[in-house]
């Protein structure tokens, strides 16, 4: 069996949001993955005159193709924010292994937006939450909308702060 990172809430905790990275994030990656895996389709012809060396190539651009599309999922579902009644958990990945680090609503401080020219017209931004009382701020790259989900954040943090 696989070992799978999920974020299983403490007895008596509510999940009440999770906050993923914009798809937007994700274009550039998936074109560059897509190329490798399109590359054998269009030069099959051209791949299957070369013999066993062109099998090979093409064999071989589909596996990195895969593998990078499969890279680019699981950072993807790793890079989940998750959003309780309690605390804020981020997944991170140090060193290949992923660790859950949460920081509870009583030590946030601010929730700021981070973001440039670009990322203003696609309507994405990151997000920083500083927490004062702990070395730990919590990162998110690119959200969208990220107005709302600091709006959000706010006002769960005014509800859920004990």
């Amino acid at each position: 069996m696989r070992n799978r990172m999920v974020f299983i809430p403490e007895d008596g905790e509510v999940v009440i949001g999770v906050i993923r990275p914009s798809f937007w994030t994700l274009v550039r990656p998936l074109l560059g993955a897509g190329f490798f895996v399109v590359f054998p389709f269009i030069f099959m012809f051209a791949l299957l005159g070369l013999g066993a060396f062109g099998v090979a190539v093409g064999a071989l651009s589909l596996a990195v193709g895969f593998a990078r599309l499969r890279a680019i999922r699981r950072r993807w579902l790793l890079g989940a924010m998750y959003v309780t009644d309690k605390r804020i958990a981020d997944l991170v990945s140090i060193s290949r292994k992923p660790l859950f680090v949460s920081v509870p609503w009583k030590t946030v401080d601010s929730v700021e937006i981070e973001r440039g020219l670009i990322a203003r017209m696609m309507g994405i931004g990151g997000l920083t939450i500083h927490a004062n009382g702990s070395a730990v701020t919590l990162l998110v790259p690119s959200v969208h909308n990220p107005e709302a989900v600091r709006d959000f954040l706010v006002e769960v943090q005014s509800c859920h702060r004990v």
